[in-house]
């Protein structure tokens, strides 16, 4: 890379430290928990995020995370926050169900005799992309939207709430998860210290 290029770059690249450390300054968190603040490039997108765990642990079983959302990447999240926690927690089967649909239009899977069976697992797979929602209840409030899952038995359950926080134009994604109830409530009060003036 040529000098002059690298130069120019050179600004953009500190600003992004800054901008995932002024997300981690959005949150109190207590000592016993470590905080990390990244940021994330994934299908040539880049973004910040935080994450709080227990400190100590070489296996987490507790993990809180924020991120904000982009309203051209994520638009469901302004225009239908109810529905945009809902498919947070629903299986993408949908290059499955587009093979089977493709493939009953032509071929083997297109005789009148097997129509049926193509049909019945194309209700089946819809019914087990909404399975993780099963476990969910929402417990929305003024200016928030939340899920709360329950998903296995004790002692092996998982607790986890996903939050969507409406801050003016902005909107911020916040998960946590417990295998543990207590660490579960200290997570939700990290969560519940989330500043977004």
């Amino acid at each position: 890379m040529r000098p002059l290029a690298l130069a120019a770059l050179l600004p953009l690249l500190a600003l992004r430290p800054a901008a995932a450390a002024e997300l981690c300054d959005r949150l109190s968190v207590p000592e016993g928990y470590k905080l990390v603040c990244e940021t994330q490039v994934e299908d040539g997108h880049r973004s910040q995020r935080v994450m709080v765990q227990p400190a100590g642990s070489a296996v987490p079983l507790a993990e809180l995370t924020l991120r904000q959302l982009d309203k051209s990447e994520q638009p469901l999240a302004w225009q239908d926050p109810e529905l945009w926690l809902s498919e947070q927690v629903s299986v993408d089967l949908s290059s499955i169900t587009s093979l089977l649909r493709a493939s009953s239009e032509t071929g083997p899977l297109a005789h009148p005799f097997v129509r049926p069976t193509v049909d019945g697992l194309l209700t089946m797979l819809s019914g087990w992309s909404q399975l993780p929602r099963q476990a969910c209840t929402p417990d929305n409030r003024p200016g928030r939207y939340q899920l709360r899952c329950d998903w296995g038995l004790a002692p092996l359950s998982l607790r986890s709430t996903l939050r969507l926080v409406p801050a003016g134009e902005d909107r911020y994604a916040l998960s946590f998860w417990a295998t543990d109830e207590s660490e579960s409530r200290h997570l939700e009060a990290i969560a519940n210290s989330l500043t977004t003036g």
